[in-house]
């Protein structure tokens, strides 16, 4: 059983090699679209006494786990109610530092968390840089983005690297010119950014419409 935050993170069950054993060639599948509201599909999965076997998993032989591929803001919201059905997650991008394993025993991811990969990219890229301080732009209303910051500005202290300033974004937000502009005028070596894709993609974009060219790392 399969649900995911966007149709563009749906998992390919056939190149991924995930088998589904099924009496019927259809497997329940559910898309949130990309919001929280992953309470409202993930009963879908969980519909008996046992809570194992949902409405949509009837055909199923063996009780299968749904494959979660959601960002974190969502496996906050469904993972819960999978956990108290017992229907074990299996999440692929989940990368938050703290709040998703310790659901429950229930509850497993394959990537690695922020708190793992910032660190070390963040030495890597003073390395190469060389850079003596830092900004950074966060989303303040989203778990994956405010869990990205916190790790990105402790890691930033625990490397002795000054924060002259932080901005902050709701996740709606498409026009990122005020921040950018705060930031630019703070003239940091460096800036850092926690946001999900197309915000990133947005900050990157206005970033050197305004002609900054200041290296950015993203999480």
């Amino acid at each position: 059983a399969l649900w995911w935050a966007n149709k563009s993170s749906a998992p390919n069950v056939a190149t991924a090699g995930i088998v589904v054993v099924a009496k019927s060639a259809t497997a329940p599948a559910a898309d949130t679209g990309d919001t929280p509201d992953a309470g409202d599909v993930a009963p879908v999965f969980l519909d008996g006494p046992s809570g194992q076997v949902g409405a949509g998993l009837s055909e199923i032989a063996v009780p299968a786990p749904p494959a979660i591929a959601s960002i974190t803001t969502t496996a906050t919201a469904a993972d819960p109610i999978a956990q108290q059905g017992k229907t074990p997650v299996v999440a692929v991008s989940n990368t938050a530092a703290k709040g998703i394993t310790d659901i429950g025993d229930y509850i497993w991811r394959v990537s690695l968390t922020e708190a793992q990969v910032i660190p070390s990219a963040l030495k890597a890229a003073q390395a190469k840089i060389g850079f003596k301080n830092a900004a950074i732009l966060y989303g303040n209303d989203d778990v994956f983005t405010k869990g990205g910051f916190d790790v990105m500005k402790a890691s930033l202290e625990a490397a002795g690297i000054p924060i002259v300033d932080i901005q902050t974004f709701a996740t709606k937000d498409r026009d990122f010119n005020a921040q950018l502009t705060a930031l630019k005028a703070k003239n940091p070596d460096f800036l850092m950014v926690s946001a999900l894709v197309e915000q990133a993609a947005a900050i990157v974009s206005q970033a050197r419409q305004l002609g900054w060219n200041v290296p950015i790392m993203g999480g």
